[in-house]
């Protein structure tokens, strides 16, 4: 059992990935910890370091969601991903959206780490995206400077 991380089980499928569940802040949110070519200690480090400073790692990457990802959302998204019926059956279509307003649709779902150097945040879009889901990705660690947001469909995945 780790101190920050809780229990860790080997995946069924690629026994070397780890998997686990944290409840942090408001968060019950999963992780994931692949050592892939570092040891699982280097890895586990990495996960430790993002867990304890979780609050401030979502909001540097709901930022870089803001800016790799609203323009686009308001753009694109208030007329093709978001038109759609409300109860009364009436068409309806979101408006643009403020930056404080995008991140609070967002909601903290995974993170995973690849290495001792991959991170990857994982959000629920609410719908935003056509079903897509945000990945906030950091290919240097804790350094986050050259992150960046890309949208996933969790469902071609599957």
């Amino acid at each position: 059992m780790n101190k920050i991380l809780g229990k860790l089980v080997a995946q069924k499928d690629c026994p070397e990935i780890l998997v686990g569940q944290v409840d942090i802040q408001s968060y019950s949110i999963s992780v994931e910890i692949d050592p892939d070519d570092c040891s699982v200690e280097s890895a586990t480090s990495l996960a430790e370091k993002i867990i304890t400073s979780l609050k401030q790692y979502d909001q540097i990457a709901r930022n870089i969601i803001n800016r790799d990802l609203l323009e686009t959302y308001n753009s694109d998204g208030t007329e093709k991903n978001q038109t759609g019926c409300d109860e009364s059956g009436e068409n309806i279509q979101n408006s643009k959206l403020s930056p404080g307003e995008f991140q609070k649709l967002f909601t903290l779902k995974s993170v995973g780490i690849c290495g001792d150097n991959c991170v990857d945040i994982l959000y629920d879009t609410d719908n935003l995206f056509a079903g897509h889901s945000v990945y906030v990705t950091s290919f240097e660690g804790v350094d986050f400077s050259g992150a960046s947001a890309q949208l996933f469909d969790l469902e071609s995945d599957v």
